[in-house]
């Protein structure tokens, strides 16, 4: 049963695949798997709760509908949080994570200072260790302000934390140039706390940084110690 489970799940997903984006059918449904058909109720395992969730709420429709019409009988989809070892790691585009970038590519034109043009959604290398911070970024990027406000995206190094937030920052500005971004270092805003506290000059600081629509801080493990900088950080 497991192995016809197997097959007919690899049929829906390729039929699913066509309707979704590759990141969203990399991240979400690759890492699922049919348990089972009994009684109408279709079993699927996917990794985490949170991926549940956003299967749930984003693709429940195009789920049952695909399921419905292999099965040929009207189903009801529950999840079940269960890791299947699938061998999920598969990069999306054809860019490697690091991989080395001219000097004039660095920058985008006219817009988002230090924000690397490159550093987007499609040219992540996505796999099992940054795949759920990969679903929250872009549900941010969706819904700046909205969705996980605040966003604390943490791990070890080489994971892609830094090409995420800045892949933020450039699907927000596709979507919406007029959006106010400012991206910045944990070391940096805290030079300009310091520096505003020595101007007696807070007010215009905290103008500068509330007055945006996002705000992306990278680096944050140098706030450890820094009382004064989380403080504004919190109450920005």
């Amino acid at each position: 049963m497991d192995e016809e489970n197997n097959i007919l799940w690899k049929k829906i997903l390729g039929e699913i695949e066509t309707e979704v984006s590759r990141g969203i059918f990399i991240t979400l449904f690759k890492p699922t798997a049919l348990l089972s058909i009994e009684k109408g109720i279709a079993s699927i395992a996917a990794p985490s709760t949170m991926v549940i969730d956003l299967l749930q709420k984003r693709h429940y429709q195009v789920i049952k509908k695909t399921v419905d019409k292999y099965t040929k009988i009207d189903t009801k989809i529950i999840f079940v949080p269960k890791i299947i070892n699938k061998g999920i790691r598969e990069d999306i585009g054809v860019s490697p994570l690091f991989a080395p970038v001219e000097k004039k590519q660095t920058l985008i034109i006219g817009h988002l200072p230090r924000v690397r043009a490159d550093y987007t959604f499609q040219t992540l290398a996505v796999s099992s260790s940054n795949q759920l911070a990969f679903v929250s970024a872009t549900t941010v990027a969706k819904k700046p302000g909205v969705a996980y406000n605040p966003l604390f995206i943490y791990g070890p190094v080489g994971v892609g934390k830094t090409h995420l937030m800045q892949a933020i920052a450039n699907e927000v500005y596709k979507n919406d140039p007029d959006k106010k971004i400012i991206y910045t270092t944990s070391e940096e805003f805290t030079n300009e706390v310091v520096e505003a506290i020595r101007n007696n000059d807070t007010a215009r600081m905290k103008r500068k940084f509330r007055n945006v629509d996002l705000l992306i801080v990278d680096d944050v493990q140098f706030f450890a110690g820094k009382d004064r900088a989380q403080e504004e950080l919190f109450h920005t």
